[in-house]
């Protein structure tokens, strides 16, 4: 029997291609480099601008959202400092004002006048938080971001109604932890549990505590004592699966992570739940979809006078694809039944979703046979297209209709991630 040979010119094409993409990347990783340097040479202001080209140019690099993130961050500290510094400046003015030191008030005004030449334009919490939001809708690799992301919208101190008695062993059990004790770490943290039984944190150190020692099992019963106790926290379920992927126990460990998606869609765990599937002879067959627009959200004045103040809304809103139109027309359809945060609570509205985000995305899927939605469309004939969209296509703009959604669903959508894991 004759063998089936791939024609010489589709092998030159797909050399062609790879070859391309490669020299691409390492463009885009040499320019990274530039910037990261730059940055840490304290040229803020340089780097912004690189890593602003390369985002332009590549919306999908993840690591360069990262980094313009982390800038951003940087900027924001160093913008303190200056602003404190003026402060200061001002107060040293002040001394010369009842005497003539006319040369001693032109070089601290000369110094002011330097700093904010070097420094500007200056970022704010505004243009950070725009930043995590774009890297979040464009690139589906934005570690850092992710976790940025976070810690502005889901971060919460579960630990706040701890007893002084249980702290006061916490505290104690901090200082045995950082002379290396231990021993006496572990018999701390367990009795301020004991004064506390809830205290997250404390589970949390037993489980880091007894990793270290070696003593894996007893760890994970921390961790998942921690998980059942406050199953909307991500760290237990963050640590109990690095525990598992050290044991090579890659079941459990896949297992966490998923369970973790009902705590947070961190693209951390996404990660390490793709890796897990790998090192088990699988794959999880979902696709990303990137956005052409930013979530649908209702805006409160307050919102609505910083979009404008700072043209945060989406500048491309005018070049969408007639696809991304219907999303966004999607929302002027379905707000009115909805609360502040996009929760379909009124009666009689165009969808039994209960969520603008899965409505607006609806909309698209009735109106559009774009190729963009052939993944969406796969979920949305298996009954899933609700967990693909608050999960798997997770943003976080939405996120307090992701919360009301697993809390609601977290076993189906445990259920559709274990559904969606093939053999290779």
């Amino acid at each position: 029997m004759a063998s089936k040979c791939i024609p010489g010119f589709v092998i030159l094409i797909l050399c062609c291609t790879a070859f391309s993409l490669l020299a691409q990347q390492s463009t885009i990783n040499r320019e990274l480099d530039s910037a990261t340097k730059l940055a840490q040479n304290g040229n803020l202001q340089a780097a912004d601008k690189i890593v602003k080209k390369i985002v332009r140019i590549h919306p999908e690099s993840g690591p360069a959202w990262d980094l313009l993130a982390e800038i951003a961050e940087h900027r924001l500290s160093y913008d303190d400092s200056i602003a404190e510094s003026f402060n200061a400046l001002g107060k040293t003015l002040s001394l010369f004002q009842n005497n003539n030191d006319s040369d001693g008030k032109k070089q601290i005004l000369n110094i002011a006048t330097a700093i904010r030449q070097t420094n500007a334009p200056f970022y704010d919490q505004y243009e950070y938080y725009y930043v995590l939001r774009k890297a979040m809708m464009l690139a589906d690799n934005a570690l850092n971001c992710s976790v940025y992301a976070r810690r502005l919208t889901a971060t919460e101190d579960v630990d706040t109604n701890v007893n002084d008695k249980a702290s006061k062993y916490f505290e104690e059990a901090e200082k045995k932890a950082d002379e290396n004790n231990a021993d006496d770490a572990i018999a701390l943290n367990k009795s301020a549990i004991k004064e506390y039984p809830d205290f997250y944190i404390a589970h949390i150190r037993l489980g880091q505590l007894y990793c270290g020692m070696g003593k894996q099992t007893e760890a994970i019963a921390y961790y998942q004592l921690a998980e059942k106790k406050y199953p909307l926290m991500l760290m237990a379920y963050k640590n109990a699966a690095y525990v598992y992927e050290m044991m090579g126990a890659y079941d459990k460990c896949l297992e966490e992570c998923i369970a973790s998606l009902t705590a947070y869609p961190d693209v951390y765990m996404l990660q390490n739940l793709e890796t897990a599937t790998e090192k088990l002879g699988k794959k999880i067959d979902i696709k990303w979809t990137a956005r052409q627009a930013l979530p649908n959200r209702i805006l409160s004045e307050k919102d609505k006078e910083t979009e404008n103040k700072f043209g945060y809304k989406n500048k491309r809103d005018d070049s969408l694809s007639e696809t991304w139109k219907y999303y966004k027309q999607a929302q002027a359809k379905v707000s009115a039944f909805c609360d502040a945060d996009g929760i379909i609570v009124k009666p009689n509205a165009p969808t039994k979703s209960k969520y603008m985000e899965v409505y607006s995305w609806e909309e698209m899927l009735k109106n559009s046979n774009d190729a963009s939605l052939d993944e969406a469309r796969r979920m949305q004939k298996l009954g899933y297209l609700d967990c693909y969209v608050m999960v798997s296509c997770f943003h976080f703009d939405f996120y307090k209709q992701y919360l009301d959604f697993v809390v609601k669903n977290r076993e189906r959508v445990i259920r559709y991630y274990r559904s969606m894991i093939k053999k290779r």
